[in-house]
């Protein structure tokens, strides 16, 4: 039997703590690469995110809920967003990662174009 070359820490705190709430909004502004199958004046995204303000591991419940809330609000062309947003010419379509996110310590709702 091999036995391992390390030692376990007992004294290593691995707890993922919470974000700290802002006080005022955040505005982040990044340059990208262009999207080659866009035309030059559809190259601009926005998006508007909201943290949750639950575990997603303690609330299951509610992190089924949002999901279901997201996909009703945003997925298909019958969903009112589509329909204000994608339908109207507002915007050519949502960019990657609108929806409900679950996948993180504090889950997010984010809305982007």
């Amino acid at each position: 039997m091999i036995k391992p070359h390390f030692t376990r820490n007992e004294n290593l705190n691995s707890e993922v703590l919470l974000d700290k709430r802002l006080d005022a909004a955040l505005h982040k502004e990044e340059n990208f690469q262009p999207d080659q199958m866009q035309p030059a004046d559809q190259q601009s995204k926005l998006g508007l995110s909201f943290m949750c303000d639950f575990d997603p591991a303690a609330s299951p419940y509610e992190s089924f809920c949002m999901q279901i809330l997201s996909n009703l609000l945003l997925e298909g062309p019958n969903s009112p967003f589509y329909k204000s947003v994608i339908d109207s010419g507002l915007a050519p379509g949502f960019c990657p990662g609108s929806g409900f996110d679950y996948t993180t310590r504090q889950p997010t709702f984010t809305i982007g174009v």
